[in-house]
Parts: structure tokens; sequence; C-alpha cells
């Protein structure tokens, strides 16, 4: 298999939107901005509203924590030691204007930029003038671009946002790409060992020998995007009726993938994404091993557990919920939701042309996170909350996927274990009904990992309909699920964020260790998210895990010890 030296193209969005590509390279972007973490599309668990265990206490909540003084937010963090200190002024994200950037200046702009590259005399000029000529524009770029998809998320019928959220869909690429080529220039400077060590961390070695995206690479990261645009447009007019149209850009979808990988050196799209979509640090035939064990270990005590059913809580106002849970838990977390409620930095998709789906999203120009909610399920914004939490935390910066989705479940979890609007007793039920409900999405998201894995390493050219159906009974079948071969549709991942499930499942088997340090020491679990979050981005998951006294998911040990913590909870 050819691997090429090469660099991500960073076409940042929304996961929900479209993968993270790279021309032929590691999915890392310099400290300028992220790609943001999404949920798969979701509906919460089983609704019991007339439990009175459940109900949310009636008193009145006091607010008057919005008044109070947060911590300030800078521009890169604070970290660009040549810039004014002077903390970012935040609106509200209604307030948040939309402009569309101008590519063509942009680009222009880039050029001239790269060319004087070779003529700086001293680091100071060359920072300076790539943070005024590359840098904010570029955040400017990704934060209109993630704007536009949150409005077009809000209401997809919506003729103006979805014509903009498409043609910077569809301009994404060649900024990447352009900014990409000028990183790569500068660490071929003279200052590339002080620019690594003062500005750009570790994200710097992913760029050099970077030399630019083919023609064609960039071609068919035009034609994914269409596509995807296609399949988005389809699903706003007729939702999953039309299966055989959903089909039909599947099939397209799987064709242009193959030869997005063909154009990188790889065998399959399987082998390219896990190097250049996503950069892990683990292979394939471990992620297949990863299966085995769930199989082996997962799927025998499936059951075993019994608790209290889960709510979802949407009779009440779960940002208030959230935030008598996020009160308890303190520090960090506190300030993540003082920062959520006071800048109103959260979408609910109430519009009947909304997005089926829900997501968090970096916006850099003002150096915070935002959280869209297809409903509003207490579940699916504790989720989201947990990716905000990260973000705001370390500024946007990510490990991988696999890292991101630790904090998003552990967080379900803490928010339902510190909530002062649900009995001791319950809190007991829902905590076992948690485990019990990770484990089976655990097998439900091997399943689905299982399906695109052999999906993407079928032959693209001779792939029917049929052939799809097939693959994905087979897979099903295999971990325990029912025989209905058209389910697939309804996974909206697989068509616009293609090898995703395997994030969910490695996670929530971190996840459930959070857990279980909760039930057997209270506060434990909380002191284990603030200390998984704080971990050095720069590492894999597998290293994160390790920091963070956490065992590692390719490891078969993990898993019995995980089974023997089940058999034995009570």
């Amino acid at each position: 298999m050819k691997v090429t030296k090469k660099i991500a193209l960073l076409l940042v969005i929304t996961l929900i939107t479209s993968l993270l590509s790279s021309a032929c390279g590691n999915s890392k972007e310099a400290n300028t901005d992220t790609t943001p973490v999404v949920a798969e599309n979701n509906t919460d668990g089983n609704i019991d509203d007339n439990n009175s265990e459940n109900s949310a206490n009636n008193t009145e909540y006091d607010d008057s924590y919005l008044g109070e003084p947060l911590p300030p937010r800078y521009m890169y963090g604070g970290e660009w030691d040549f810039l004014p200190q002077e903390p970012i002024d935040i609106p509200k994200l209604s307030e948040m204007e939309y402009v569309r950037p101008d590519i063509d200046g942009l680009l222009a702009s880039y050029d001239t930029y790269l060319s004087k590259i070779p003529e700086y005399s001293d680091i100071a000029s060359l920072i300076k003038d790539f943070h005024e000529t590359v840098s904010i524009h570029y955040r400017n770029f990704n934060t209109m671009y993630r704007l536009a998809y949150l409005r077009y998320s809000y209401n997809m019928k919506d003729e103006y946002y979805t014509s903009e959220y498409e043609y910077l869909a569809e301009q994404a690429p060649f900024v990447h790409d352009k900014f990409a080529l000028i990183m790569a220039a500068l660490t071929e400077s003279p200052f590339s060992k002080e620019l690594e060590e003062k500005y750009f961390s570790d994200d710097f070695e992913y760029y050099k020998g970077y030399s630019g995206a083919s023609a064609k690479y960039l071609e068919l990261l035009n034609q994914e995007q269409k596509l995807t645009n296609e399949y988005y447009a389809l699903s706003a007019d007729k939702g999953y009726s039309d299966y055989n149209g959903i089909a039909d850009i599947y099939l397209r979808l799987i064709k242009v993938r193959h030869e997005i990988a063909v154009e990188c050196g790889y065998d399959n799209y399987l082998e390219y994404a896990y190097v250049e979509s996503y950069g892990k640090d683990y292979t394939t035939e471990d992620a297949r091993n990863f299966l085995k064990y769930i199989k082996d270990y997962i799927y025998p005590i499936r059951g075993l557990l019994t608790g209290g059913d889960i709510p979802d809580f949407s009779d009440k106002d779960i940002i208030t919920m959230l935030g008598e849970s996020t009160k308890e838990m303190g520090g960090p977390i506190w300030d993540a939701y003082r920062y959520l409620r006071k800048y109103e930095l959260y979408q609910f998709g109430t519009n009947s042309n909304s997005m089926n789906g829900s997501y968090e999203m970096y916006l850099s120009d003002y150096e915070i996170p935002i959280i869209f909610l297809c409903n509003k399920g207490f579940s699916s914004l504790s989720h989201e909350f947990g990716h905000f939490t990260d973000e705001l935390y370390n500024y946007g910066a990510y490990a991988d996927y696999d890292t991101s989705e630790v904090s998003s479940q552990t967080m379900e979890f803490l928010t339902i274990a510190y909530s002062p609007s649900i009995t001791e007793d319950a809190k007991a039920k829902y905590q076992k009904a948690l485990i019990t409900e990770a484990l089976d999405d655990i097998i439900y998201w091997a399943a689905d990992t299982l399906f695109e894995m052999d999906i993407y390493t079928a032959d693209p050219d001779t792939l029917t309909i049929n052939d799809i159906e097939c693959i994905y009974y087979k897979s099903h079948i295999a971990y325990g699920f029912g025989p209905n071969k058209k389910d697939w549709v309804y996974r909206s991942h697989f068509i616009d964020y293609a090898l995703y499930m395997i994030n969910y499942a490695t996670s929530a088997m971190a996840a459930v260790q959070i857990m279980r340090m909760e039930c057997e020491n209270k506060g434990a679990g909380v002191d284990g998210f603030i200390h998984f979050i704080s971990q050095d981005k720069g590492d894999g998951f597998n290293t994160i895990l390790k920091k963070a006294g956490l065992a590692s998911p390719f490891e078969e040990e993990t898993f019995i010890k995980t089974a023997e913590f089940i058999k034995s909870y009570k």
C-alpha cells in the first residue's frame, strides 16, 4: 500500500456534514481552528413522564449567576505573545452576524503571503503577517461556514442559507489546501523550530513535505460534497421515505470515496479513512479484533443489568436541569454551563424543516463552542454539552474522534448522577440503565462498524442495492439484531460521515470505566472527566487513555474486566 507524505485539507464544518478530509495526510490542523464533533442522529431513551421520580423541582431556579464574571476568552487561548491580551467580545448566538467570506480575496492574500515567506528575515514580522494576512481570514472562513451550516440546520428549506452553506462547502477544499501549503512552507523556513515551539505546537509536523493536492483529488472531494448536499436536499424534502433515492446516492458516494482512496495510494477507502480522515493510532486489524471482543464478551452479558427506563425529560426545562447538575459538579464544567447560558450558545431544531441530527461545533472568531439539538431530550443535550465543555476548556483543540466521544458519553452519565431533580433511588436505577444502554449501544455500533468495513472493502463497481442490504443483514444478524435489511437507511452517518461509528464504540468502552469510577466513589467520575479532557491533545487515543489511567479497548483484558464488573454490579 502506498502512503504518500501528506497533510489534512481540513474540510471543516461539522461531522454531520462532511468528513474531515485530507490531501493524503494526517487529520491535524494548526492552532487556528478545529473540526467539530457530533452525536449520531438519535432519540433519547424510553419516555416515562408520569413517573414521579422523574419530576423536576417545581421551585423557581436562581439564575443570578449569569451576572457573575466568567473566565475571559482570548484569541488563540492567549498563547500568541505578540497579540494584545484583550478578552474577546462574545455576542449571543442569535446576534452573530453571517457575512459571506470573500474567497477570491482570501486566496489572493494567501498567495501573496506564500510568495513572501522566503524573504522574511525575522520571526516577529513573519508571524505577525501570518496572523493578519492568513489566520484571521482562515478563522473567519471557518466561523462563517459553521454559522451558515447552523442556520441551514435549523431550516433546511431556507434558500439563502442552503445556498450559502453549499457555496462554502464547495470552496472549502481550495481554502484548506492553500492554507496547508502555507503551513508547509513555514515548516521549511529558517524559523521553523521556533514557530513550532511558540505558536503551532505539535501540529506543525503534519504539514512537513506537503506540496498540494492534485486537481483530481480536489475534484473528487467536490463530487463527494455535492452528493452529500444532494442527500440533504432529498432528506429535507422526503425524509427517509425515498429509499431508492438515498440508496442511489449512497452507491455513488461509495464509488467516489473509493476513487479518493486510490488517488491517495490506498487499496480501499477503509484504509484511507483510518489514516487520512481520522488519523487513528490503531489499525483496521485492531478494529476488527475490537469487534470480536465485543461479540465475545459484551454480547453475552447484554441485558444482565436492569434499571429504570431513562426518561428524555422533554416535558422539563432541560437547560435548567443541566444547570442544576453542572453546578453540583462545579469547576470547569460549571464554567462551561455559565458560558452556554449567558451567551445562549445553543439552538433547538424546533422548525418543521430542521435537520434530524444534533451536534456541537467551535466558532474560532469568538473562541467558543455552540450546540444544535434536533430535539429537546436531556440525553442529547448532555451528550453535546460534554463536547462543549471539552472544546471550551481546550480552546477548540481536539486529539481524535475516539477521544472526543469519551467526554460526551461520560457527561450523559454524570448529568443524571448529579441532578438534584432526581431522587437518589431513581438515580441508582438510571445509572444502571445508562450502563446497560451503553453496552447495548456498543453492540449496535459494532454491527454498524462491521457493515461499513465490509462496504468499503467491497468492489464499488459491482456493488448494488441488494449487496448493501445483504451486507447490512449479515453484520447485524451476527450481533443478534433483527433481519430488516433496509434499516441502514436510517443511519445518516453512513451517508454523510463514513466509518465514524467505531468512534462511538471505542469511546463508550472508556466512558463505562469513568461511569464505574463514579458508581464506586462519588466525585471520582467528575475528577476522571476533568482529568481526561486535560490530557495533551497531541497524544493519540491509546496514549490519552493510558495517561488518564483507563484501560485500552483494544486489549482483551479490558473486556474481561468490564464483563466481571457488570456481573458483580448490583
